[in-house]
């Protein structure tokens, strides 16, 4: 075990002296927190007896990690998942774990920035580094990225010591059998089906756990965040024709964490071409900076599948200080599409648009690649591929699932694959339907699900900062056959519209703006 540590040790010094950002994938200890004497400061103090401590697997969750050690059985053979104990009786605190890793920056040069990165935490967690607590409190929510500057609490001559607290999500619910079993789970920021569903059974921990990436980023003194491309394509299209100019519009959020101002000079560079932009970014704040639109001649415009090709572009942003040394870099993968919707009343139906054409929508539903999460790039490669062989052209990610990852809308946008995503919203759970004899809450209490609108609301900001840069992200829907709450729901559309403003908006899947037809007879939903 201290060779295999060694060599993950060198490993990770090497990739941090020839990358930006580097993955904590490997190395990782769990073990159940009521086990665990130390608090999370004196557990990273110093060098800690991990005796009892079982291999991790990060990202992933504590169930995986158990079932990866055999301490539970694979849920998915046979009558397995009933031998898996239920945290709804077996209590939150069974599921509750300690995850422990080292790492080594003694190759970054003291000057640079060092920031650890978290793309998903399920459901609170509570973060630890060389014996000092880096989160300011206990986070929540699923679906939020959360990024620390822990360069002054750094090791730099030998290892740092990190150490998470993850707990199952305050109401886990009682798998009773019903969809989202008594629809408690709908409380919390968090995926719905976990309690079972009338397709799969309940995921015993709930997907507890460090469930996305974990990295450390290295940059100078300032960080690039949330790059964006937004980009116009008026007018009606045809593929495989000479076009009609586009126009893309870049900014970005470049964060100055020191105490003095940073001066230096932002550029985006696409296609050849650069544009650049001399800045003074005060003491420990964030700018957002807005280049001007920038115009395409004779564009390769992305097209879902059947209708052309799904063409990208690349560009990289970059900050560099007066003496021209780079402090950070973001590199953005982006198409040239429009989305559109009206409703026709010749036709008493709503029609989609994609770069001025109609839409015909030919797709499948989908919930999640694996249901513990188990998830990868290559995974998401192949099912999307599979989807686009069989001349699909749009894929709905249902909301009583998760907000896909990143890897998944790549596997999109390269095959042509549109995406209608839900949000974390469900008829079963958030009150369509009386449902006495399962649900705990009357219907007219779930329909105030969630209990803190506010995580909600920064969660939907997040995830689609996250992702507006994929231009397979077609649609944003409030819920899977039921609406946000109202107040909500006029937040979230604003925003939106603020941060992104490229995508179609509907209410629910069932929303009569949706179904509304002459011929009448539609059912539940997409």
């Amino acid at each position: 075990m201290k060779r295999a540590l060694i060599i993950s040790f060198l490993s990770c010094i090497t990739l941090l002296a020839a990358s930006q950002e580097t993955p904590l994938n490997t190395g990782w200890r769990a073990k159940k927190a009521s086990e665990v004497s130390l608090d999370g400061c004196q557990l990273t103090a110093d060098e800690p007896d991990l005796t009892g401590w079982i291999n991790a697997t990060v990202p992933g969750t504590v169930l995986t990690t158990l079932v990866n050690n055999g301490r539970m059985p694979e849920p998915w053979y046979g009558m397995n998942n009933e031998d898996i104990p239920d945290v709804w009786q077996a209590g939150r605190d069974y599921y509750t774990y300690w995850f422990f890793t080292r790492f080594s920056t003694g190759s970054v040069d003291s000057t640079r920035q060092v920031w650890l990165n978290f793309r998903g935490i399920n459901y609170r967690a509570e973060i630890f580094l060389n014996g000092t607590r880096i989160s300011d409190s206990i986070n929540e929510g699923m679906f939020l990225r959360h990024k620390y500057n822990v360069t002054s609490l750094l090791n730099r001559e030998e290892h740092n010591r990190l150490a998470i607290r993850v707990e199952p999500p305050l109401n886990p619910g009682n798998p009773n059998g019903g969809q989202g079993g008594d629809g408690t789970i709908g409380r919390d920021v968090t995926m719905q089906f976990t309690p079972g569903w009338d397709w799969i059974p309940p995921i015993r921990d709930r997907n507890t756990g460090i469930w996305d990436k974990v990295t450390i980023e290295v940059t100078g003194d300032i960080d690039i965040r949330n790059g964006f491309a937004r980009t116009r394509v008026p007018g009606e299209r045809l593929p495989e024709e000479l076009q009609d100019p586009a126009f893309v519009t870049f900014s970005a959020e470049l964060v100055n964490p020191t105490d003095k101002i940073v001066e230096g000079e932002i550029a985006v560079a696409y296609m050849g071409s650069t544009d650049k932009k001399k800045l003074k970014i005060p003491p420990t704040s964030t700018v957002t900076f807005t280049f001007r639109e920038q115009k395409q001649t004779d564009p390769r415009i992305w097209w879902p599948n059947g209708m052309g090709q799904p063409s990208l572009y690349p560009a990289v942003i970059t900050f560099h200080d007066k003496k021209g040394n780079t402090l950070d870099r973001e590199d953005l993968m982006f198409g040239f599409r429009e989305t559109g919707s009206y409703f026709d009343d010749s036709l008493g139906a709503r029609v989609f648009t994609i770069n001025g054409q109609k839409l015909f929508v030919r797709g499948a539903n989908w919930i999640a690649s694996d249901g513990m999460l188990r998830l990868s790039p290559e995974r998401y490669e192949a099912e999307v591929r599979m989807h686009a062989e069989m001349n699909m052209n749009m894929i709905r990610v249902w909301g009583g699932s998760i907000t896909e990852r990143p890897e998944f809308y790549d596997a999109c946008d390269r095959n042509g694959i549109l995406v209608w995503q839900d949000l974390w919203i469900t008829g079963d759970c958030n009150g369509r339907w009386p449902d006495t004899l399962r649900k705990a809450d009357s219907q007219e209490v779930r329909r105030q699900y969630p209990d803190d609108d506010s995580l909600f609301l920064r969660s939907v900001e997040d995830q689609i900062i996250m992702l507006r840069n994929h231009p397979s992200l077609y649609l944003l829907c409030g819920g899977n056959e039921f609406p946000l709450p109202e107040g909500i729901d006029t937040l979230i559309q604003k925003r939106l519209e603020e941060i992104d403003g490229t995508r179609v908006w509907l209410d629910e899947s069932t929303s009569e703006d949706l179904l509304r037809n002459t011929i009448g007879g539609t059912a539940d939903g997409p």
